[in-house]
C-alpha cells in the first residue's frame, strides 16, 4: 500500500513538472504556422512522449514529416526519421522501421554531420541487436564511440557504452560487458543524469539475477524502478515490473510474479509494443511451468512463439523450444504420444541456440535435452550430452564473472570514496583560506591541527575499507576457485562415472569391462584431484620447502615407473620463503603439467628440473632430453593454455622451448608476492 502511494506521488510530480514544458510546445504547435519552428516542435513533442505514450509519439512525428514533404526544411527531419525508425521498432514493423532508417542516411549522405550521425547509429545499433543481428549493432556502437566524447557528449557515449554491454551479453563476452557498465554507469554518477543511472542499475541487476543473487538483484531494480516512476517512463516501468516478476518467480513467490507480469503486460498492451507483450508472455508461461499448470504454460509460450514468428524475430526461438521440449518431456511420463514430440522439439531448439551463438541458450536446450535421455534410459545419448554440457558450462565464465563483477563494484565504491575524500580535501582548504582572512595565527594553527586529525581519520578509515574490501575479495576468490574445482573436476567426473556405471549395467553381452576400467581411471583421477585441492588450502603448507617435497614426491611417482632419471635442483633457504594458497597451487599445477607431459610424449629418459630465488621472484625450469618437435608445426593443447593462464594470474611468464632430437624445455618465472 506504502509503495503504490508512493508511485501516485511520484507519477503525479513528474507530471506536473513536464506538464508546462509539454504546453508551451503545444501553444507553438497550435498556431499551425506551417513552417520550420512548427515543425521541430512537433519532432520535440513526439520525443517528449516517447517512453510514456509511443502512439502519441508516433502522431506527432508522422507530421513533421508531412510538413518535410510539403516542402518544410530543416535539419531537424533526421531527428525525426530516427525516431520514427524507433517507434516502428518498438511495435515490431520492422519494414517500416529499415524504411525510416534509411530515409535518414539518405538525408546524412547529403547533409554530413557528426552529432546527427551519432543519433543515427545508436538507433541503428539498438535495432540490429533487437533482431539477433549482432555484429551490425556492434559495429554501428563501434563507429559511434569512435566519434569521440567531444562530438556526441558525455551523456551518448555513456549510453553507447551501455548500448555495447547489451550486445556483449548476448555474444557471452562477459568482463567486456562489465567494463562498458561501469564505464556508463561513472559518467552518469559525474553528470548526475537520473535516466541514466537507471539503466545502468538495470543493467547491473540482470548481471546479479544471472549469478542468481537475487538480493542484490532485486535491490538495483528497485533503484532502477524508482527513477523511472518519478520520470513517468511507463515503458521502462514494464520493463521493471518484468525484471522483478523474475526473481519473484525464480524465488517461488507465484503469485506476486504474476501479479508484476501482468501489470507489466497491460502497459505494452497500451503502448502496442509487441515484442515486449512476446516477452511477457514467455515469462508468464515460465511462471506457470514452474507451478506445474503445463497447458497454461504451454498456451503462453504458443503465444509468444506467434508474435515473433510475426514480427520476424528469431533470439527467442531455442529458448521457446527448450521449454515446449522440457513441458513434453515431463508429460511423457504420463503420455507416451508426447516422446517424440519432446525430442523434436529439444533437438530443433540445439539446432535454433547454435545458430544464433548464444552460448547460454544452448547449454539450456542441452541440459533439457540431457534430462529427457536419462528419463528414457538412453544412457549412450545421455553420456553424449553430459560432454557437451560440460564444454559448454566451461566456454561460459561461471564463478570468475561473480568474481570480476565483485571486484569491478568494489573498485567503484573505493573511487566513490576517493572523490568523498578529495571534495572534503578542497572544502577544508577553502575554510582554511577563510578563516586566515579573519582570526589570528593561533586560531589557524588549531583549525589547521583539527583538519588533520579529520584527515587522517578519513584516510585511516578508507585503508580499512580498502584492506577489508581487499581481504573479501581475496577470500571470494579462494571460495571461488574451490567451487569452481569441485564442480569442474569432481562434479564432472562423478556424472560420468554414474551414466557409464548405468551404460555398464545395461550390457548383459559381455562387454562392460571396459565401462568399469574407465570408472577405476575417473575415480582416481577424481581422489587424486581432491587430494591436491585438500593439499593447497592447508595452511600448513604455506612454505616454499612444502611445496619441493611434494613436486619432488610427484615427480617420483610420475617418472621412476617410466624408467626416468630425476635431477631436482631447489635452493636451501626454502623453509623461509612464504607462499600464499594460489601462488603455491598454480606453481604446482604448472609443474604437474610439465612433468606429465615430458613422461607421456618426450621419449627420453631424464629430466631436469631447476628451482632457484632471483630478485624476489621464482624461477622454475624443467628440461627433459627426448625428441623434441618442431614448435610451428604442433598446435598447442588445453594443457599448454592451462599453464599460460596460471602463470598470468601469478602475474608471471612461461616460455617453451623445443627442437627436433634437442628435447623439450618449459621455463617459468614469476614474483613470490
Amino acid at each position: 500500500m506504502i509503495r503504490l502511494l508512493t508511485f501516485c506521488f511520484l507519477l503525479l510530480c513528474s507530471t506536473l513538472c513536464g506538464q508546462n514544458r509539454i504546453d508551451s510546445m503545444l501553444s507553438i504547435v497550435n498556431r499551425n504556422q506551417n513552417d520550420s519552428m512548427h515543425a521541430k516542435t512537433l519532432v520535440n513533442l513526439g520525443v517528449a512522449y516517447e517512453r510514456s505514450d509511443i502512439k502519441k509519439t508516433k502522431h506527432y512525428l508522422n507530421e513533421s514529416i508531412a510538413l518535410y514533404e510539403r516542402g518544410v526544411q530543416g535539419p531537424w527531419i533526421r531527428i525525426a526519421y530516427v525516431r520514427m525508425a524507433g517507434v516502428y521498432a518498438s511495435m515490431g514493423i520492422r519494414d517500416s522501421a529499415i524504411y525510416f532508417f534509411s530515409e535518414a542516411k539518405n538525408y546524412l549522405d547529403k547533409h554530413p554531420n557528426n552529432k546527427a550521425l551519432s543519433a543515427y547509429l545508436a538507433g541503428w545499433g539498438i535495432f540490429n541487436n533487437n533482431i539477433g543481428n549482432y555484429a551490425e549493432a556492434l559495429l554501428a556502437y563501434e563507429k559511434n564511440e569512435a566519434l569521440g566524447e567531444t562530438v556526441i557528449g558525455k551523456e551518448n557515449m555513456a549510453g553507447n557504452y551501455l548500448n555495447m554491454s547489451n550486445v556483449y551479453a548476448r555474444l557471452n563476452q562477459a568482463s567486456k560487458r562489465e567494463e562498458a557498465i561501469f564505464k556508463a554507469l561513472a559518467i552518469f554518477e559525474e553528470i548526475k543524469n537520473e535516466m541514466g543511472l537507471s539503466f545502468c542499475y538495470n543493467a547491473l541487476g540482470s548481471i546479479f539475477y544471472e549469478q542468481k543473487d537475487y538480493t542484490k538483484a532485486e535491490h538495483y531494480y528497485q533503484k532502477s524502478l524508482d527513477i523511472r516512476i518519478k520520470r513517468n517512463d511507463q515503458r521502462g516501468i514494464a520493463v521493471m515490473y518484468n525484471n522483478l516478476a523474475n526473481i519473484a518467480m525464480d524465488t517461488d513467490r507465484f503469485a506476486h510474479a504474476i501479479e508484476l507480469q501482468q501489470a507489466s503486460l497491460k502497459i505494452n498492451e497500451e503502448q502496442n509494443l509487441q515484442e515486449d507483450i512476446g516477452k511477457n508472455y514467455i515469462n508468464l508461461g515460465k511462471v506457470y511451468q514452474k507451478m506445474n499448470r503445463l497447458p497454461e504454460a504451454l498456451n503462453y509460450f504458443d503465444r509468444a512463439e506467434k508474435i515473433f514468428a510475426t514480427l520476424g524475430i528469431n533470439r527467442f526461438d531455442a529458448f521457446i523450444s527448450a521449454e515446449k521440449g522440457r513441458i513434453y518431456t515431463q508429460q511423457a511420463q504420463r503420455d507416451e504420444s508426447r516422446k517424440s514430440l519432446a525430442l523434436q522439439k529439444l533437438q530443433e531448439s540445439v539446432a535454433q541456440a547454435k545458430v544464433s551463438g548464444e552460448l547460454s541458450s544452448e547449454l539450456n536446450a542441452v541440459t533439457f535435452l540431457k534430462e529427457f535421455y536419462l528419463q528414457e534410459k538412453n544412457y549412450e545419448e545421455a553420456y553424449k550430452t553430459l560432454i557437451q554440457q560440460n564444454a559448454l558450462t566451461d566456454s561460459l565464465e561461471g564463478k570468475e564473472v561473480k568474481l570480476r563483477i565483485s571486484q569491478l563494484e568494489s573498485q567503484y565504491e573505493v573511487e566513490q570514496k576517493e572523490n568523498e575524500i578529495e571534495l572534503l580535501k578542497a572544502k577544508q582548504q577553502l575554510q582554511e583560506t577563510e578563516l586566515a582572512r579573519q582570526h589570528a595565527n593561533q586560531i589557524i594553527i588549531a583549525i589547521a591541527l583539527i583538519s588533520v586529525i579529520l584527515i587522517s581519520l578519513i584516510l585511516v578509515n578508507r585503508y580499512r575499507v580498502l584492506n577489508r574490501t581487499m581481504r573479501q575479495l581475496e577470500i571470494e576468490k579462494m571460495r571461488s576457485d574451490i567451487a569452481r574445482d569441485l564442480h569442474d573436476d569432481l562434479g564432472s567426473t562423478l556424472s560420468s562415472i554414474n551414466i557409464i556405471s548405468q551404460m555398464g549395467i545395461t550390457q548383459n553381452n559381455g562387454q562392460a569391462e571396459p565401462h568399469f576400467q574407465r570408472i577405476n581411471e575417473q575415480s582416481s583421477r577424481m581422489m587424486e584431484s581432491m587430494s591436491d585441492i585438500v593439499w593447497s588450502i592447508n595452511p600448513e603448507n604455506d612454505t616454499l620447502e612444502k611445496l619441493v617435497v611434494k613436486m619432488k614426491e610427484f615427480a617420483a611417482e610420475i617418472l621412476e615407473p617410466k624408467g626416468f632419471s630425476l635431477k631436482f635442483n631447489s635452493p636451501e633457504n626454502t623453509a623461509t620463503v612464504q607462499l600464499t594458497a594460489e601462488r603455491r597451487k598454480n606453481l604446482f599445477l604448472i609443474f604437474k603439467e610439465a612433468i606429465n607431459n615430458a613422461a607421456k610424449y618426450s621419449g627420453g629418459d631424464t629430466v631436469t628440473v631447476n628451482l632457484h630465488l632471483e630478485n624476489e621472484a621464482l624461477i622454475l625450469h624443467v628440461a627433459d632430453n627426448g625428441k623434441g618437435f618442431e614448435e610451428a608445426k604442433v598446435k598447442p593443447g588445453n594443457g599448454l593454455r592451462n599453464m599460460e593462464s596460471r602463470a598470468q594470474q601469478m602475474n608471471g611468464t612461461l616460455k617453451r622451448k623445443s627442437l627436433p632430437n634437442q628435447g623439450t624445455s618449459v621455463e617459468l618465472w614469476a614474483p613470490i608476492t
